[in-house]
């Protein structure tokens, strides 16, 4: 129900004044607050009991705990929730930059400007605007969850106005290109850089990848799983999302080259490490990618440079987000959406079983870059459907 009294106080000098307290349960504990008037302590309790008639009374004490308390408390349900690589991403975040922060701070004391007054100082401390912004995220998120819980009746991270991320242009190689690269590389990984620019597989959905679930009749690769290194540690999962389980095409030429490869290979794994095992994408980009970059004059080339690569492979073929290639589900999971392959192909590049060097702009492009505006900019090229 709730109460209201009122209470005689003393000044120092002797004289005395009164005071209404206004008091009620909050999640089963007692919670009050005292006022010079009683209206004021009326109007309060009418307040606390509307709220906690529509559950979003919030009990003072929580938001009295520390925020290093909190997060230790939030940590242990985000560390069940997520994946390895990104639980050790996130807490070298909240180690380095929120908890030294905000961790002496009470959750209640924490206002919007204070928010502010750090996202800025994250920025001019030289850090990535993709950086901020996901130190950003996960310290709203743990506001949020503070919020879930009753400790807070707002999060004080809204409306804060974050740095913006610059995009940078997408590389991609032409089947020519992709050809030097596979000759410059270790003989044992030319297949995987095939597999890679004209299968589109994340690095760790190709060291995941089994003998078995290689289909050399129909041309195609069951992606079911990936592999990833947090701390030297290996760790087997699925994809990051259930489109990502899907079967990929690949063209006949890549299909050959990758029966010639399997036929040396021992073991379950389509592409093992030197020394057995799964590949570690680290070491490979190191120790063989980087060299034949070097080696190719291909340079700032990344091993993901290879997956954008087979989206403009599939762009110049006429692949779309609707249509499946050789009996295949969609070849790159949720990427294959059509904003998403204009933005990412480029039209010079070669298809695989074209000769290579031709260079052929697609209808279909000129038929989409339609709905945005006329034109659309890529890597190497401006097509403009207006002239």
């Amino acid at each position: 129900m709730g109460s209201i009294q009122k209470r005689k106080r003393q000044k120092r000098d002797g004289t005395s004044y009164h005071v209404w307290r206004a008091a009620t349960r909050v999640r089963g504990r007692q919670v009050s607050s005292t006022f010079a008037r009683k209206v004021d302590a009326q109007d309060w309790l009418t307040t606390t009991k509307g709220r906690k008639l529509n559950g979003t009374a919030v009990d003072p004490a929580g938001g009295r705990i520390l925020y290093g308390d909190w997060l230790e408390r939030w940590w242990a349900t985000r560390r069940h929730a997520a994946r390895p690589s990104t639980l050790a991403r996130d807490e070298s975040y909240l180690r380095n930059h929120v908890e030294p922060r905000w961790g002496e701070w009470q959750l209640a004391a924490i206002e919007r400007s204070d928010v502010v007054e750090w996202v800025g100082a994250l920025s001019d401390g030289g850090l990535a605007p993709a950086t901020v912004r996901k130190l950003y995220q996960l310290f709203s998120a743990t506001m949020e969850a503070a919020v879930t819980e009753r400790h807070l009746g707002v999060s004080p991270c809204r409306s804060v106005d974050l740095p913006a991320v610059k995009r940078e242009p997408m590389r991609f190689l032409t089947g020519a290109e992709v050809e030097r690269l596979a000759d410059a590389i270790d003989p044992r990984y030319r297949a995987l850089v095939l597999v890679l620019a004209y299968g589109g597989l994340r690095i760790g959905e190709a060291a995941a990848l089994t003998t078995e679930r290689v289909d050399l009749g129909r041309r195609q690769l069951h992606v079911v799983q990936t592999v990833s290194w947090v701390k030297g540690h290996l760790y087997l999962h699925e994809p990051k999302t259930a489109a990502g389980r899907r079967k990929v095409g690949l063209p006949a030429s890549v299909a050959e080259e990758l029966a010639d490869h399997l036929a040396t290979v021992e073991g379950e794994l389509a592409f093992p490490a030197p020394g057995g095992g799964h590949l570690q994408p680290n070491h490979f980009r190191r120790r063989q990618f980087a060299p034949a970059v070097r080696e190719t004059g291909l340079e700032g080339l990344r091993i993901h440079d290879l997956r954008h690569t087979a989206v403009s492979f599939w762009h110049m073929r006429g692949v779309a987000s609707d249509a499946t290639a050789g009996g295949c589900a969609t070849p790159m999971d949720g990427h294959v959406a059509r904003f998403w392959l204009l933005r990412r192909s480029c039209c010079r590049s070669t298809p695989h079983d074209e000769v290579p060097g031709q260079e052929l702009v697609p209808p279909r492009v000129m038929q989409q870059t339609l709905h945005r505006g006329g034109q659309i900019r890529v890597t190497g090229c401006i097509i403009d459907a207006r002239t």
